[in-house]
């Protein structure tokens, strides 16, 4: 493989730092780290996508829905891509004779035809958000569906839409999701010798978006006791550290870029 890109949403620096992750502090002190300054506003997946912000793709994460009404909106799909003049990069990269496997990447459902495979990611609104089965219309070709259904690979795991479950349910599904996708990947990336391979792991800012809070309590590297929200945390941080460090070490490749949509930060 010519080039592997794994998208870390919701990626920040200083909440990875809380944690005691071995495989992810030796690679960034072995690799080159460029400090990026972005705006807020544009959905940072459209634009590493599209290489475009939001002024031309129309990707916010809010924007006036035009109804009439103060209301905004977030919502963005693969049918945006459509309509605008910049290609996405998939388009870009099978139009060069590369060819791609992308899987879990916010804001590209339906699935589209691509030369490789496609399996799309929740977000943007889409139907998918909080689904923890994948339907045929995720996934190109059509028949991937019925692999991951069977490899019980998990789609999204939202807090909101679980209804009633415990603290430990909710950090432990979103541990199921993350290997899953990562066995996944692995499996298709390998199997279809492809040139160009892009997966998004989106169990961390599903935990961030709920503890924060407690993230920022955390000792680094503290002890924390059984059973614990603390302690949950720690597992699902360490079992990502694994997925990240099996991804690339199982998939060659020539170039690796660890990338993030945005970073994340208490409300206060």
């Amino acid at each position: 493989m010519k080039c592997l890109v794994i998208g870390i949403d919701g990626a920040d620096l200083r909440v990875l730092k809380r944690f005691k992750l071995n495989f992810i502090e030796r690679y960034m002190h072995n690799n080159f780290s460029l400090d990026l300054n972005e705006d807020v506003w544009s959905r940072g997946w459209a634009k590493i996508i599209t290489g475009n912000g939001g002024s031309q793709t129309g990707g916010f994460y809010a924007k006036p829905r035009l109804d009439g009404s103060h209301l905004t909106t977030s919502a963005f799909s693969m049918d945006n891509y459509k309509n605008i003049d910049c290609k996405p990069l998939w388009k870009k990269l099978n139009d060069a004779n590369y060819s791609t496997g992308l899987m879990n990447i916010p804001t590209t459902g339906p699935a589209t035809t691509v030369n490789g495979f496609m399996v799309a990611g929740a977000g943007g609104g889409s139907d998918n958000d909080g689904k923890d089965s994948i339907s045929k219309e995720s996934c190109y070709p059509i028949d991937l569906s019925e692999y991951l259904n069977k490899m019980e690979y998990t789609l999204d795991v939202r807090f909101s839409r679980l209804g009633d479950t415990s603290h430990r349910d909710f950090l432990m599904k979103l541990i199921h999701m993350q290997e899953k996708q990562t066995e996944c990947f692995i499996d298709l990336i390998n199997a279809k010798k492809l040139d160009f391979g892009f997966v998004v792991l989106t169990s961390l800012v599903r935990a961030q978006n709920i503890y924060m809070k407690h993230i920022d309590n955390m000792k680094v590297n503290g002890e924390y006791d059984p059973n614990s929200i603390e302690d949950y945390l720690q597992q699902l941080y360490v079992s990502f550290d694994g997925c990240l460090e099996r991804i690339i070490n199982t998939v060659s490749a020539e170039h690796v870029i660890l990338t993030s949509d945005h970073g994340q930060s208490s409300q206060r």
